[in-house]
């Protein structure tokens, strides 16, 4: 396993520039992107995770995140050109875990996989991966919950979602977190973004161009 771990302190708009991953396809190998987060009481927790690999049944490269780490309400969204393609709610997407995933199963079990693209199609891209994070606060000043977009912008591309193929540039995951009533006002619940951990499993090497943070 490879990898890179960026530190972000307390960015709340970021992007990683990618060089070409076809070694994923050529491999059959996994590209994980995590984004770690801590407390005021110095506590680091993983607040997302997505993932990136390729399934040799389909000669697809499978866009995926890890369930556990989702609300149970989130949305997937497409764009071209800033021109809205698709718009979906979880519980319109049909994703189900992937048989093709390399093993261990038992942690790729947690992994939903909600897209693809054709391998041929992937190893040409030049991504960027953007993340954007909001926090919502109230008359007092407590943290109250937040919202977070993650957007991987390549060159246009095919993408497929629910059976059908879409021409997009832009894909991504939206959701919102809200702390409960109980614990607002708490140190402990409000993250503060420190870093994006990067790892390669089955990768020869994978190539970060830049990184830009606001």
């Amino acid at each position: 396993m490879t990898g890179v771990l960026i530190k972000i302190e307390n960015a709340e708009h970021y992007t990683v520039n990618f060089g070409p991953l076809g070694t994923i396809a050529q491999n059959n190998g996994v590209l994980k992107s995590a984004h770690l987060v801590k407390n005021s009481f110095g506590q680091v927790t993983t607040a997302y995770e997505t993932f990136k690999w390729y399934n040799p049944t389909s000669n697809k490269v499978i866009f995926g995140y890890n369930a556990e780490l989702l609300p149970p309400s989130y949305r997937i969204f497409g764009k071209l050109h800033d021109q809205l393609v698709f718009d979906l709610d979880n519980g319109e997407v049909t994703h189900s875990p992937d048989p093709g995933v390399p093993a261990p199963s038992a942690f790729w079990a947690l992994i939903i996989a909600a897209a693809a693209v054709v391998a041929a199609v992937f190893d040409t891209l030049y991504s960027k991966t953007t993340t954007t994070t909001t926090k919502n606060y109230d008359a007092n000043g407590n943290y109250t919950g937040g919202s977070t977009t993650t957007t991987t912008d390549p060159e246009p591309f095919e993408i497929e979602i629910n059976g059908t193929t879409h021409m997009i540039t832009d894909f991504g995951i939206k959701y919102d977190t809200i702390v409960p009533p109980e614990l607002i006002g708490y140190p402990s619940t409000e993250p503060y973004s420190i870093g994006e951990q990067i790892t390669g499993t089955n990768l020869s090497s994978f190539q970060i161009t830049s990184i830009h943070l606001q």
